[in-house]
């Protein structure tokens, strides 16, 4: 589970209500991201992602009703990242299909931007808190080979960049944790064997204990 917040400008909320489905049926849930919209109003929200490839919101304060529902997949999905500076969501499936999306308000319905297959099986995303410019965010996917890559992803203009790295000094098995250090621009990464590497937020390598 993962808490995420977006901003409200005062005029509009970024999840807006388009469903009030009572809820009569246990729940497929692969997934969960905590949304929480609009601190002002307490807007709090529950995305769920579900094993037929729809992302569910239920909101905390009315857990036995829908808040809105869109299918972004085709089957089941195992994980969910938000960007809150781009203001996007990543979403996988099973099938290792990969969506960036947006919730369009005016039209009720979810926004996909891009969509396509990974080679390799995507173990999590992790997003670096970098100190980029407003509407910018950088993440990182983490695949189950040890390796990673890192993407940057432009809420104004829609434009996803991949970021060349390194890859000399990759681990050679699963990685199991990731933090960043936005002061210093500091990546960690450690693997199952007990490494730990130091990395720029361009992921050059720096050192290993």
């Amino acid at each position: 589970m993962e808490m995420v917040q977006t901003r409200y400008d005062g005029r509009k909320k970024e999840i807006a209500a388009c469903d009030t489905e009572i809820l009569n049926h246990k729940l497929h849930v692969l997934t969960l991201v905590a949304a929480i919209a609009d601190p002002s109003e307490l807007q709090e929200c529950i995305a769920l992602g579900l094993s037929k490839g729809g992302i569910m919101f239920l909101h905390v304060m009315q857990l036995e009703r829908v808040f809105c529902r869109f299918t972004i997949h085709r089957n089941s999905i195992t994980n969910i990242k938000y960007l809150p500076k781009a203001k996007v969501f990543l979403s996988i499936c099973q099938e290792r299909h990969l969506k960036i999306w947006r919730i369009n308000n005016k039209e009720r319905n979810a926004k996909v931007i891009y969509g396509f297959r990974l080679e390799r099986e995507l173990d999590f995303f992790f997003v670096m808190n970098t100190q980029t410019p407003d509407m910018t965010s950088r993440f990182l996917m983490v695949f189950k080979t040890g390796d990673s890559e890192i993407f940057e992803y432009c809420g104004a203009t829609d434009v996803l960049s991949h970021i060349d790295v390194f890859k000399e000094r990759e681990h050679n098995c699963r990685i199991t944790s990731c933090d960043f250090n936005p002061k210093i621009n500091l990546l960690m990464t450690a693997d199952i064997s007990g490494s730990i590497r130091f990395w720029t937020k361009d992921k050059k390598y720096i050192r290993e204990i």
